[in-house]
């Protein structure tokens, strides 16, 4: 909104040089200052549980890879890929996921297998699966497809 204020303004040309006198008036319209709005910062709520996924996983063999993460600099060793709503292993390097391969043969996780679960969670989102990878701590279940 515009309000308008009437200022005094006076100009040279007219006359009255130095006499001080102000024989003219303009209304010049001003323009309102910015306001700031001040925002209360509320703590957020809790994260609302990964949807549980309606479609389902058509897999040839299924199977679970159980492994026990005692500490936080312990690598899963695992590369991997978002597809749709599950985790694409594309490597498996140095780490957890290597050792388990050696122990279990043939149940060892290879590039192309699918990551459908991790610590019972499985979502509509393979992002899920990714935050729940990289929070697990202790016991780390993976719940695997091959197509």
């Amino acid at each position: 909104m515009l309000t308008a204020a009437i200022f005094p303004m006076c100009c040279c040309a007219e006359g009255n040089f130095g006499s001080g006198a102000m024989n003219r008036f303009e209304a010049v319209a001003q323009k309102p200052a910015t306001t700031f709005q001040t925002i209360d910062w509320l703590p957020l709520d809790p994260p609302e549980p990964p949807p549980v996924s309606t479609v389902p996983i058509v897999a040839k063999n299924t199977f679970k890879v159980a492994m026990r993460r005692s500490s936080p600099h312990d690598r899963l060793g695992i590369e991997v890929a978002h597809k749709g709503q599950v985790l694409k292993v594309k490597k498996v390097k140095d780490g957890m996921l290597r050792a388990w391969n050696q122990e279990h043969p043939g149940l060892e996780v290879r590039p192309e297998d699918l990551i459908i679960g991790v610590n019972g969670v499985n979502g509509a989102d393979s992002r899920y699966l990714l935050e729940a990878l990289a929070q697990s701590r202790g016991n780390v279940e993976l719940t695997m497809a091959r197509l």
